[in-house]
C-alpha cells in the first residue's frame, strides 16, 4: 500500500466486515471475542498500523446486562467482529431500550489458548485476505488517480 494512504476508521470497518469469517462473526461477539481482537491486533500490529486493547463493560451493570467485551481501539474509534462499535451500535445490535453507557479500560493482548488456536488462525486468514483485497482497491485506485 502506498506509504502515504491513511488507514480510516471506515476503511478498518470495511475490511473487517468484508472478512468471510461467516458464523464466526456472531461467536465472537458472545465466546471468543478476545481471540478476534488478538487476530484483528496482530494484523494491525504486522502492518504497523497504531491500535490498542481495550476492555468495555456497561458503566452501571443491570442484573442481565454485566458482561465484559475486548475491542480493538484505533484513531478514537473502537472495533469487533461487527466493525465500529460503540454504545449505541451496541444498542441497535441487541435492541436494548435503556440508555447505556460503556466503560472502557486499556487492556493487553490475551495469549490464545490451545483450544481456540485454530480460529485463531481463521480470523487471521480470512482478516488477511480481507486486507490483501482492501490494498489492492487502494493501489488501484491510486494508479488511475490524475
Amino acid at each position: 500500500m502506498d506509504e502515504n494512504f491513511n488507514m480510516t476508521p471506515e476503511n478498518l470497518h470495511d475490511i473487517i466486515m468484508n472478512a468471510k469469517i461467516g458464523e464466526m462473526r456472531k461467536d465472537a461477539q458472545i465466546e471468543t471475542c478476545t481471540v478476534f481482537a488478538a487476530a484483528l491486533g496482530d494484523l494491525l500490529k504486522n502492518r504497523k498500523i497504531e491500535h490498542t486493547y481495550l476492555c468495555v463493560s456497561p458503566k452501571t451493570p443491570h442484573s442481565s446486562l454485566m458482561w465484559y467485551h475486548t475491542v480493538i481501539g484505533f484513531a478514537g474509534k473502537m472495533f469487533d467482529s461487527y466493525g465500529l462499535f460503540d454504545a449505541d451500535i451496541l444498542k441497535k445490535r441487541q435492541k436494548l431500550k435503556i440508555d447505556l453507557d460503556l466503560l472502557v479500560k486499556n487492556d493487553v493482548r490475551e495469549d490464545v489458548d490451545e483450544e481456540f488456536r485454530k480460529l485463531y488462525i481463521f480470523f487471521v486468514k480470512k482478516l488477511e485476505k480481507s486486507f490483501a483485497e482492501f490494498e489492492k482497491t487502494i493501489n488501484h485506485q491510486l494508479e488511475i488517480a490524475p
